[in-house]
C-alpha cells in the first residue's frame, strides 16, 4: 500500500499489509507488517491465483511479537543462537 492506504501499482515498492478486505460480516482490518514490498503481477495458474511480492526491507529495526518490541540487531543474534541449539538450522 502507499502512504494513503491505497494499493500501489505492479513493479512499485509499498508497504506490506494484513487485511481481512474479502472476509464476509466481519470489519476490515488492517496490519502493518513493517515490511516494503515491490508488488509483482499475480500468479495465475490452474486452480491457484495469487498475488506476488518482492520482499525489499524492514521498514524499521524493530519487530513486534503480541505486546513486546524487539530491536532486530539485538535479537537476531539470539534467534540465531537458538536454532543451531535446537538442531533446527545454522544461519
Amino acid at each position: 500500500m502507499d502512504d494513503n492506504g491505497r494499493w500501489v501499482k505492479e513493479g512499485k515498492e509499498g508497504d506490506l499489509v494484513i487485511t481481512r478486505l474479502f472476509a464476509n460480516k466481519a470489519p476490515i482490518l488492517r496490519y502493518k507488517l513493517g515490511d516494503h514490498v515491490i508488488r509483482r503481477v499475480n500468479l495465475k495458474i490452474n486452480t491457484l491465483n495469487s498475488m506476488q511480492f518482492e520482499y525489499v526491507r524492514r521498514s524499521d529495526g524493530f519487530i513486534i511479537i503480541t505486546d513486546t518490541k524487539f530491536y532486530i540487531p539485538h535479537a537476531l543474534p539470539i534467534i540465531v543462537q537458538n536454532l543451531k541449539n535446537a538442531n533446527i538450522i545454522a544461519l
